[in-house]
């Protein structure tokens, strides 16, 4: 396979949300690769769970999504797919960019397989989360350091931030037809929205559903999913 860079931009309708740059190198399983058996329901430890950070609570809004049963969850391989979730947000450190971005990965994947399940995502070497991008800052008076909005949600708020996390979960998961569930953006603003529009296409409306449970109580249910028996 070709190597090369490419340029992803998980923004939408024409407003960067997120950059991941890799290397493309290693996406088959002739590459660099391991095998694991994750566990695909287990809950991360939150630092507070009476307060948890931006990251922890679109963490916890992403797991809930996915751990249920709809067509959402389907589309990432069902609750499979959190293990993908909990390698990427164990991955993730803050930094600075510019504000347009939201997270940025970067780096040559590796290529992970459950050998119990089949389940094939990938990771890259970083994942870089931004401190002045829309995850974290909202709309200001001046225009030169309003955020972008994530799809047709304002920056800073609980659906961008799922959006975002999901948009990047697309990247990583490799579906049924052994392509990525979302391709690689490049540098084409087209590319990239189209991208974010397919995350809300399928998961729109559990998206916009999440105002309707508090943390406390997400954090309940998924402590009631990742319990045995």
């Amino acid at each position: 396979m070709k190597t090369g860079s490419w340029f992803s931009i998980a923004g939408t309708f024409g407003l960067l949300a997120s950059i991941t740059l890799m290397q493309q190198k290693a996406l088959s399983f002739a590459g660099n690769e391991s095998s694991a058996t994750p566990n695909p329901v287990e809950l991360l430890p939150l630092s507070n769970p009476q307060s948890p950070t931006e990251l922890e609570q679109a963490y916890l809004d992403s797991f809930s999504i996915l751990k249920n049963e709809h067509k959402c969850s389907e589309f990432y391989g069902g609750s499979s797919a959190i293990a993908a979730l909990n390698e990427l947000t164990k991955q993730i450190r803050p930094t600075h960019l510019d504000r347009h971005i939201g997270i940025r990965m970067t780096g040559e994947p590796t290529i992970i397989v459950s050998a119990l399940t089949g389940f094939t995502f990938r990771l890259f070497e970083k994942a870089e989360i931004n401190l002045d991008g829309p995850f974290y800052r909202g709309r200001t008076a001046l225009v030169r350091d309003r955020a972008p909005q994530i799809g047709p949600f304002d920056p800073n708020t609980r659906e961008a931030r799922a959006t975002t996390v999901l948009h990047e979960l697309g990247h990583l998961i490799r579906g049924r037809h052994g392509r990525w569930l979302l391709p690689n953006d490049g540098d084409s603003f087209g590319e990239s929205e189209a991208n974010t529009r397919r995350v809300l296409e399928v998961c729109g409306e559990e998206i916009r559903a999440l105002h309707n449970v508090s943390f406390a109580e997400e954090l309940l249910g998924t402590q009631s999913a990742a319990s045995p028996g």
